[in-house]
């Protein structure tokens, strides 16, 4: 319930949900890396500059593979299992048991003028051939409950949800689909993204990787220059 919840109040689009993850990853990884260099400032000078160069190692190897992970998990369904629903997917009819409907208020780029952004989020179930029944969530963003969703308690709204063969609790209300019906859009909208948040932290990690390995030869360097300058 709560993550249903926080998918529908917070997470709609998926842009938005990848780099709130993100966000929150680097903020866990800037957390740990305080903990670690306070540690780090108690070793001798030698060994100081030997684990900070590994920190900072291995520092920038997390960064880009968290934000895949993140980019990987934000949806609701992750990149291949939607891939497949694309591609190798069963239609059956089911019914919206529940929808919450949320708003809020956004400005336009001049910052003078706005209106209301509405978004809703619903439980939907569906029932086999040989009588298994699954139950599921989804979010829509950009849109208000249709009309004819007011009165769920008393009438459940036909939809039709495309279910993986082998793994029906695998799904997804079709009705509700404004991107990733095709290969093409989910090129677009999945992978696209996916390549460019790998690049653009991959560039991070490098770069923090590089000025370290900097600071380490010349502190290595100097390290020994202050050594022999007191054994003369």
């Amino acid at each position: 319930m709560m993550d249903r919840l926080h998918k529908a109040f917070f997470l709609n689009h998926p842009l938005r949900e990848t780099w709130f993850h993100i966000i929150i990853a680097l903020l866990i990884i800037l957390f740990v890396y305080i903990i670690i260099s306070s540690i780090i400032d108690k070793f001798s000078s030698k060994n100081k500059i030997r684990f900070n160069f590994i920190k900072i190692i291995i520092i920038g190897l997390a960064i880009p593979i968290i934000a895949i992970l993140c980019w990987y998990n934000a949806g609701d369904i992750n990149p291949i299992d939607e891939y497949l629903l694309i591609t190798n997917s069963k239609t059956i009819t089911g019914f919206i048991t529940n929808a919450e409907e949320q708003e809020e208020y956004v400005e336009t780029n001049d910052g003078r003028t706005g209106g209301m952004r509405y978004s809703f989020s619903y439980d939907y179930t569906f029932k086999l051939s040989e009588g298994k029944i699954f139950n599921s969530y989804g979010t829509v963003d950009w849109s208000d409950v249709p009309d004819d969703m007011r009165d769920l308690a008393t009438k459940h709204y036909k939809v039709e949800v495309q279910y993986l063969p082998n793994k029906p609790e695998i799904s997804r209300v079709k009705n509700f689909l404004w991107h990733n019906t095709t290969v093409y859009e989910w090129l677009r909208y999945n992978i696209l993204l996916g390549i460019i948040v790998l690049v653009f932290f991959s560039y991070f990690g490098f770069i923090l990787i590089k000025g370290a390995k900097k600071d380490y030869l010349a502190e290595s360097k100097k390290l020994v220059a202050d050594t022999i300058r007191l054994n003369e």
